[in-house]
């Protein structure tokens, strides 16, 4: 069955997105090779529905026909070992009974059979082949895409990472050896195919993820070779033709900047509890990674490296670095700047790979990017990839990215098609608005890190200068108020000296309108503390005139 949507609107969302193509390709000829591998692979993706009718559980996910003869291979998050009744769903809707064959539960692997010949069936191939950067696909039933609609879910990225998965997570009890990946792993996507650029299963798609990456994962389907041989006995499990491998990054221009890419050990010292629940949340989350390693980069032969701020911060006991060749030496803290997150660390080495920067401002919106990071595994490098989506952030100290970003990448080298570096990886933090891979992501700037860079090497620490604070909650309901309604005031702040109220809107600033919370919190961040602002609010039919003196804001908050 051929794809169930517009072919011309699939070839326009795939020119959309970031095409790791080689120059002499053309992105209308990329877009094909993506049409011609997923209308080859959708035909072997099915939904599955379950249920262990002891334990009154139920349970959806996805499969891969991986024979003619109706084998599928899928997840125990799928299909459990105690599931009696099991329902397969296949591209079109139709429905048809399945039985269990047998699992293998520390590989999260269930295959199931249903009694039908002749099947569209994906082929095996082989995930030690995979490079890092290589195009690749996760297709599924998401949120029951098969069952609801017909449909196949497609998500395409990259291989990102090889690593092993130390500890369980969410429904997944699997550990090992895990390839990951950028494309999207959503909910009822779980047991399905990881699927290579030629067409052929290379993973068994898990829930579980590394807390420093917060990234989909796949079992490598070599690890699960032998097991499926042995459920399956005799039947074939290589089926379709196989397309030509497709293109990948451009490995000669990211080696130059990989080189120089290291991971960073830092123990920390064990503190007090944080009486504040952010800061408490914070430390937990310290806590959880604290075993992991961050990344840095070197920017200087004799052992200057680059990392984030949120990287080294708070109490620590010391910090080591695994440098390129695999010598690990004792780091030295040099210099800070806590406004643009970055930190310069100093170990005794010589002849390290000093990276080639781009060029001042010689980066724009739209622009492709890469960001690279050491962990959670310290020997193998990671890579995510993406665009600049706006400059001049954070008071002109950032650009932002649509690339992945994490604990584990934080402080990492963000490099152009050119391999050169752009900036480094930076303002991932327990209490950021954003999330680990979210989609937002920030960099700071070759000529923002050379602007503090003497200063840094000297020893200084530049501090986060002091924000201004109101002190209001705004309240996030009034959708279809004009101004900034208030939901609560913060005691002994500017707001309650002033005599803003609960129930207040703030409709403008020093003569600035005010249309919504966003504008008022923008305007706010152009005073400093101790500024006099004037406010003119609307409580019930009233309008009224207030002077704030904003403060400085308190930690935490």
């Amino acid at each position: 069955m051929r794809l169930r949507f517009s072919s011309w609107l699939l070839v326009l969302a795939l020119l959309a997105t970031p095409a790791l193509a080689q120059d002499t390709h053309s992105a209308l000829d990329v877009a094909r090779s993506h049409v011609a591998t997923v209308a080859q692979a959708e035909q072997a993706v099915v939904g599955i529905t379950a249920r262990a009718s002891r334990r009154g559980a139920g349970y959806y996910g996805t499969g891969t026909i991986i024979s003619p003869d109706g084998y599928i291979l899928t997840s125990i998050t799928v299909v459990p070992s105690d599931c009696d009744e099991i329902q397969v769903i296949l591209t079109g809707g139709r429905e048809i009974a399945a039985k269990l064959v047998g699992t293998v539960d520390e590989l999260e692997l269930s295959l199931i059979k249903i009694d039908e010949s002749g099947l569209d069936a994906m082929a095996l191939g082989s995930s030690s082949t995979l490079s890092l950067g290589e195009t690749i696909y996760t297709l599924g039933n998401c949120l029951q895409s098969i069952e609801k609609d017909g449909r196949v879910s497609l998500s395409i990225g990259i291989v990102s990472g090889f690593y092993e998965l130390e500890e369980a997570q969410s429904e997944s009890e699997y550990t090992g050896s895990c390839i990951e990946t950028t494309a999207a792993l959503n909910p009822g996507v779980d047991g399905g195919p990881l699927v290579s650029s030629q067409g052929e299963l290379v993973g068994l798609l898990s829930l579980n993820y590394a807390q420093n990456r917060w990234m989909s994962v796949a079992i490598p389907v070599d690890r699960l070779k032998p097991h499926l041989g042995r459920l399956m006995g005799d039947a074939d499990v290589e089926a379709g033709p196989v397309l030509p491998r497709g293109n990948k990054t451009n490995r000669a221009a990211l080696a130059r900047a990989a080189g120089g890419v290291v991971a960073i050990e830092v123990l920390r010292a064990p503190g007090e509890e944080p009486s504040n629940r952010r800061r408490a949340l914070e430390a937990e989350a310290r806590r959880r990674l604290r075993e992991a390693p961050v990344t840095g980069f070197v920017i200087s032969a004799d052992g200057l490296i680059l990392t984030s701020y949120y990287n080294i911060s708070d109490d620590f006991q010391s910090i080591s670095v695994h440098l390129p060749g695999g010598k690990k030496a004792e780091a030295q803290l040099l210099g800070w700047d806590q406004s643009k997150d970055i930190a310069l660390l100093k170990v005794d080495a010589q002849g390290l790979p000093a990276p080639t920067w781009a060029e001042d401002h010689a980066y724009g919106t739209g622009d492709f990017v890469y960001v690279l990071g050491k962990s959670p595994d310290r020997a193998r490098l990671t890579l995510t990839e993406g665009i600049i989506s706006a400059t001049g952030r954070f008071w002109g100290h950032c650009v932002q990215l649509d690339a992945k970003l994490n604990y584990g990448n934080t402080g990492g080298p963000v490099v152009n098609r050119a391999g050169e570096v752009v900036g480094i990886a930076c303002h991932i933090a327990d209490g950021s608005e954003w999330g680990q891979s979210s989609g937002i992501g920030f960099c700071t700037p070759w000529p923002k890190i050379r602007e503090v860079l003497d200063a840094m090497k000297a020893g200084e620490r530049i501090e986060m200068p002091p924000q201004p604070f109101l002190g209001v909650q705004f309240d996030t309901r009034a959708v279809d108020v004009e101004g900034a309604r208030i939901q609560l005031v913060v005691p002994d702040t500017a707001a309650e000296e002033a005599g803003i109220e609960a129930g207040d809107t703030i409709i403008e600033i020093n003569g600035v309108k005010i249309l919504n919370p966003t504008d008022l919190a923008r305007e706010i961040r152009k005073f400093q503390p101790g500024v006099e602002v004037t406010l003119k609010v609307a409580r019930q039919d009233n309008i009224i005139d207030l002077t704030a003196t904003l403060r400085a804001r308190p930690e935490g908050e």
